[in-house]
């Protein structure tokens, strides 16, 4: 369906896409993550959004350049199965050459629950995706049986989640779990996220209504974070034929302290039951290849929440609260 600036009119048995404005300074970074991962579009926003896909440049009261950019909410489209495909590569990070990820491409688009967010139209490529598919249901499918293993060996270490997950996946378990698959890319502002949730938590609603398959008793959210490490590179300043003065960079100390790269699994975890951080089964590029936002590198880790369905439907108010709309 079309989102042309106006509220997005859907067919009967389907909900209304929304659009939402986000006012961006064009100064922001972003950066590229190894091929195929899916960063490779995470400058596209801020060159798009500067052509003919309904944006426009201001000035804020510092003099600083303001892009405003309109984001138009749309249902999957066979259209969206490669960039689909890259933004669980993203997801997935270093582990994302495990899983044979297309079958679960195909499953999003064909189910055709959830939304996609572009900004130049039906036919061009998502910036950010939130699905969500029933791993009982699917049991069979190869790529959610291999992640279903994935995950229960993931949270071992953490003993009530992994009791927990193996329980809920046995075939003698009648309660339903639905992957909640969440990402966008890195320089997409977390305004967007309720509204998603939003429409998804409405879909669902319909959906259940008719077909049991999508009345999920728990959502395990799929999700990342990362950790600071020293950076290993000289000062990138340091020139032996110029013996001009220059200022020392402070080199911080590692953390164990972890970030999430998605800014709404703050409130996630006010509601989740477990949560937990893993580290990658294969090695990933070296932090220092990950220093966009400050002086140290960045290390990924995957991270893992389930959340009962009562206290999933909560968190959507908690979500508008924190994150109003621009």
């Amino acid at each position: 369906m079309a989102g042309n600036g106006n509220n997005i009119k859907e067919s009967s048995d389907r909900l209304e896409k929304r659009k939402i404005e986000d006012t961006r300074s064009d100064d922001e970074d972003s950066y590229d993550e190894e091929e195929g991962s899916g960063y490779e579009y995470a400058d596209e926003l801020d060159d798009e959004s500067s052509d003919d896909s309904g944006s426009d440049i201001e000035k804020n009261e510092n003099g600083e350049d303001i892009v405003n950019v309109d984001f138009d909410f749309f249902d999957f489209e066979e259209i969206d199965y490669h960039a689909v495909n890259n933004l669980l590569r993203q997801l997935l990070d270093a582990d994302a050459p495990l899983f044979e990820l297309s079958g679960l491409a195909d499953l999003i688009l064909k189910q055709k629950v959830g939304t996609t967010i572009k900004t130049d139209g039906k036919e061009s490529d998502p910036f950010a995706m939130l699905s969500v598919v029933n791993m009982k249901q699917h049991a069979d499918l190869p790529v959610l049986t291999k992640l279903r293993d994935y995950f229960i060996d993931k949270v071992k270490t953490n003993l009530d989640f992994y009791k927990r997950l193996r329980k809920l996946f046995t075939s003698q378990n009648k309660s339903s779990v639905g992957l909640v698959l969440s990402e966008r890319l890195i320089n997409m502002p977390v305004e967007v996220i309720p509204p998603m949730y939003k429409m998804l938590q409405e879909e669902l609603d319909i959906q259940a209504k008719e077909d049991n398959s999508f009345d999920f008793e728990y959502y395990l959210v799929l999700s990342k974070v990362f950790t600071e490490e020293i950076s290993k590179l000289e000062d990138s300043d340091s020139d032996s034929e110029d013996e001009r003065p220059r200022k020392k960079k402070v080199k911080q100390a590692s953390s164990d302290q972890e970030y999430p790269f998605h800014t709404e699994d703050d409130i996630l975890h006010t509601k989740a039951t477990f949560y937990h951080t893993y580290t990658y089964d294969r090695e990933g590029q070296e932090a220092d290849s990950k220093r966009a936002f400050q002086e140290n590198g960045i290390r990924p880790k995957g991270h893992l929440m389930l959340i009962k369905k009562e206290k999933f439907v909560e968190l959507i108010a908690d979500m508008e609260k924190a994150y109003p709309p621009y």
